[in-house]
């Protein structure tokens, strides 16, 4: 799935992913690019479900975004 970055926490390491009108949780640990969440980014992500919702797992760069 792609997304863009809607929120992100440094001092808790959580962040929230919209795509499509839905927001995805995802940790800091699920994060896989060199630069730090930044609101607005353009990220590709896995999705599960968990007993606290939908999280994006495995977030990456979209191809078009050089700050991979």
């Amino acid at each position: 799935m792609t997304g863009k970055v809607k929120s992100y926490n440094p001092s808790t390491r959580y962040g929230f992913i919209t795509s499509g009108g839905v927001d995805f949780r995802f940790h800091k640990n699920d994060w896989e690019l060199r630069l730090p969440p930044a609101v607005g980014m353009e990220v590709e992500f896995l999705k599960i479900l968990t007993g606290k919702g939908m999280r994006a797992v495995g977030v990456r760069g979209t191809n078009d975004d050089a700050r991979n």
